[in-house]
């Protein structure tokens, strides 16, 4: 029997009645389904005679509710598991029976066109689901084989609530002025960097929005699409049919394209045309998985990108991380002298807990920035092959603003608390340039 924390809501059983009748009130927001996190609850309504359909549906919209950013169904020794990540972490939903999780995986795999009779391969998917309130979400599937049989996950993207603008990412005015300024470049490349799950999608598509006014050409190389957007030509890849990022990239080159996006730069093909393309003049935009903004200098070496070459066409590099802030209704200011490694100037607030956060004292996450500029003195580093130290250190004494300064400032403002900061930051990280 899954424990209950007391992160989840209070339920009570209700009838299957009035369950059925709230599913199709297309006139309700979102909420989370209580009942959903009863034992055994879930698995009984289907094995009463309720289509697999119904099930998968209630866990979406329960996680939806909750402002889950996925939704996780996996198989275990004599049970199936299904788990939300709420703000970064995970936290349990209910326990299937193998009878119902099998059916649960099958019909996701279905819905996202996979095929549902190859179980060896890992495979990846799309669905468009809509919410009892009529909310559409792009819904990506991913299914993998595991020791007990599979896990799918499904990553929640909300088309009317995760475009956000430049504005609204978190970057500090002096990081968001910097930002604006290397996208008003004609050409050159800028990376966005950061573990997987820090944002990066969501500022990038930020970036393209506040490029996308009519005057440019802009081609978007996605796996898969996330966000389908108004006069921007998006390509998909399609390894099924031996369509890769360097394929791709070499045909939209020849399509006069002012702006390219690429969504994720995975091999050194890709990593040479990305350069190739900003040093003939074409505005590149990338994701690169990289720690620091300094250590995209030295993923695309590793890649195999000469240095005069990378110094030439590399305009800037945005890192990334996202931490919680404090929910706004449960949000109280604390009075007292300041905790040891908080700011001086900080407002000291703390965060009780209440149903609009589901009791965790957390209401939202915001990303923290580094903004590094390339300036001629980076761009001699970039071409003698100095390390990321080097180049770090000189980009701090240029102006560039370091994690820790934009923690502190969001821990001033009353947003946040140091604990989450060092939970979600690196020591190193959070201790570069200081």
């Amino acid at each position: 029997m899954l424990m209950r924390s007391a992160w989840q809501l209070p339920f009570s059983i209700i009838s299957l009645h009035n369950t059925v009748s709230r599913d199709i009130d297309m006139g309700q927001p979102d909420q989370p389904t209580s009942e959903v996190t009863t034992p055994g609850w879930l698995s009984n309504q289907v094995e009463r005679g309720l289509h697999a359909s119904w099930a998968v549906g209630r866990l979406l919209d329960h996680a939806v509710g909750l402002g889950a950013s996925d939704l996780f169904v996996s198989a275990q020794e004599e049970r199936w598991v299904v788990t939300v990540r709420h703000l970064g972490l995970i936290r349990p939903v209910c326990d299937l029976t193998p009878p119902v999780g099998l059916h649960c995986a099958a019909h996701l795999r279905a819905e996202a066109a996979l095929d549902i009779a190859e179980h060896r391969k890992p495979q990846d998917g799309r669905w468009v689901h809509r919410t009892p309130a009529g909310k559409i979400l792009d819904l990506r599937v991913s299914a993998l084989p595991t020791l007990h049989g599979e896990d799918v996950s499904v990553r929640l993207l909300d088309r009317e609530t995760s475009l956000l603008r430049l504005d609204q990412v978190g970057l500090l005015p002096t990081d968001l002025q910097r930002l604006r300024k290397l996208l008003e470049n004609p050409g050159g490349l800028i990376l966005m960097t950061g573990p997987i799950g820090a944002g990066k999608s969501t500022t990038l598509y930020a970036c393209l929005q506040y490029l996308n006014d009519g005057t440019r050409r802009i081609h978007t190389l996605e796996d898969p699409i996330e966000y389908a957007i108004d006069n921007l030509h998006q390509s998909q890849v399609n390894p099924k049919h031996g369509v890769h990022f360097p394929d791709l990239l070499r045909c939209i080159i020849r399509q006069g394209p002012d702006v390219i996006m690429i969504g994720e730069i995975r091999d050194s093909e890709t990593a040479r045309t990305a350069v190739s393309a900003a040093n003939s003049g074409h505005l590149v935009l990338a994701t690169l998985h990289a720690p620091r903004a300094a250590g995209s200098v030295a993923s695309m070496l590793a890649f195999g990108v000469e240095p005069h070459f990378l110094a030439t066409s590399m305009i800037g590099a945005v890192s990334q991380r996202l931490v919680r802030t404090f929910c706004p209704k449960c949000r109280f200011p604390l009075g007292g002298v300041n905790s040891p490694g908080d700011p001086p100037t900080s407002t000291q607030t703390a965060a009780l807990g209440c149903p609009a956060c589901h009791y965790t004292g957390f209401g939202r996450q915001t990303a923290l920035f580094e903004v590094m500029e390339m300036t001629p003195a980076l761009r001699e580093l970039v071409r003698n092959r100095e390390t990321t130290q080097a180049i770090e250190a000189q980009a701090h004494r240029e102006g560039m603003t370091g994690f820790r300064h934009a923690a502190e400032a969001l821990v001033a403002r009353g947003l946040t608390e140091m604990g989450e900061i060092e939970r979600r930051i690196p020591r190193d990280c959070l201790q570069a340039g200081h």
